[in-house]
């Protein structure tokens, strides 16, 4: 099953490790994260400045989506429902 997270880019859902909400990036811990994904090529950022919503962390990469966690989360429950 594949997980619509912005701008057209879909994730298989078994890929899926965490989604939190983007404003938790103040944390020190969440920034030198996001940091070192981004000095190591695997942070994406699918959303225009200012509206970033969410970070969707994968097993390969981490996007930055504008799609909020909470709609996230619908759409990984209603796919997981819909497959069984």
């Amino acid at each position: 099953m594949l997980l619509l997270i912005g701008n057209d880019v879909v994730i298989p859902k078994k890929d899926l490790v965490a989604v939190f909400d983007y404003n938790i990036h103040l944390a020190s811990p969440t920034r030198k994260f996001l940091d070192s994904m981004q000095s190591g090529v695997r942070l994406v950022n699918l959303s225009d400045p200012g509206k970033e919503r969410s970070v969707v962390v994968t097993t390969e990469q981490v996007f930055i989506s504008s799609i909020s966690c909470q709609t996230l989360k619908k759409r990984v429950e209603t796919a997981f429902f819909e497959w069984e």
